[in-house]
């Protein structure tokens, strides 16, 4: 376990009493080193799979690292840049990088929480005794 606050920057999104946990689980080890300002993680011991649903498989050996910056842009407010880097040795020849850019919303009036509405499966014709 990593003390509270030793990882997060000081003008950071996060909480400053999160609790940042570094272990083991089924999609691997993290590990939250403190790079210069910026929150890492990476993570190790992959289970094989792809990087897109109809993409690039990645082995077991890949190496994924998540870099967390949060600024202040004056009148544009707070954002926060999530960059992901995939290095892979048996199916990569160059690192995968993506990143996405959130901004912090002024208050919750564009917040519109709704439960989730999943439709039934549609049945087709065959499956359900005809023709």
């Amino acid at each position: 376990m990593i003390p509270k606050n030793s990882l997060i920057p000081k003008n950071s999104l996060i909480p400053k009493n999160s609790l940042i946990v570094a272990g083991e689980g089924r999609q691997g080890r993290v590990h939250s080193p403190t790079p210069g300002g910026s929150l890492e993680i990476v993570t190790t011991n992959l289970q094989a799979g792809y990087l897109r649903p109809n993409g690039v498989p990645y082995s077991d050996r890949a190496v994924v690292k998540e870099f967390f910056d949060s600024f202040t842009l004056g009148d544009d407010g707070t954002w926060l840049i999530v960059t992901t880097v995939v290095s892979d040795p048996a199916f990569l020849t160059q690192e995968f990088v993506i990143s996405s850019q959130f901004r912090k919303e002024a208050d919750v009036s564009r917040w519109k929480a709704r439960p989730c509405e999943i439709p039934a499966p549609q049945v087709a014709a065959q499956a359900r005794g005809r023709g």
